[in-house]
């Protein structure tokens, strides 16, 4: 989301866009480490410790120190036209990682999780086999993603809002 209202504020060079990349790549990385926390705490009981540098948390680390380098960017830029510039070829470029980080990355060497290099099958998700993911585990995934996903939205929007209240009161100020 943060890369598409970037090239969307590229293209028009409105502010309104540089706050909707921010306010996404900000609820990109707090989803990412609310997952990296419970995975942590669902790793302990599966696999005997909270880090086991599997190549699926690895990517996970990778990913909080993209998300890291975006919002130091941010902050240590005071001009807001090339905070925003730069901050939008900043998430534009990070987004070609996305796809190794992802699919790549954790099917290269062999690890915990399922869909490792050294399993035949693509994980539970991507796989075609019936006993991967049965019906009711299908459901449960279904009602968890679109869950997540309308939260989501629900912050999202709100956080734009008061994004927006800041800088319309911080620009009257001026």
């Amino acid at each position: 989301m943060s890369m598409i209202y970037s090239v969307q504020y590229l293209r028009k060079n409105d502010f309104n866009y540089d706050i909707y990349a921010s306010t996404a790549a900000g609820l990109g990385m707090m989803f990412t480490i609310l997952a990296t926390i419970s995975g942590s705490v669902w790793a302990k009981f599966n696999w005997g410790s909270f880090w086991n540098w599997d190549p699926r948390e690895t990517s996970i680390f990778i990913l909080l120190l993209i998300y890291a380098a975006y919002f130091s960017l941010r902050s240590a830029l005071n001009n807001e036209e090339l905070r925003a510039k730069l901050s939008a070829v900043y998430s534009i470029a990070v987004f070609a990682a996305v796809p190794f980080l992802v699919f790549v990355l954790p099917r290269l060497s062999s690890g915990l999780h399922p869909g490792s290099g050294d399993e035949a099958t693509m994980g539970p998700v991507l796989s075609s086999s019936s006993e991967m993911m049965n019906l009711g585990k299908q459901i449960i995934f279904s009602l968890s993603f679109a869950a997540y996903t309308l939260l989501y939205f629900w912050i999202f929007n709100i956080s734009m809002r008061v994004k927006k209240i800041n800088y319309l009161i911080n620009s009257k100020k001026d």
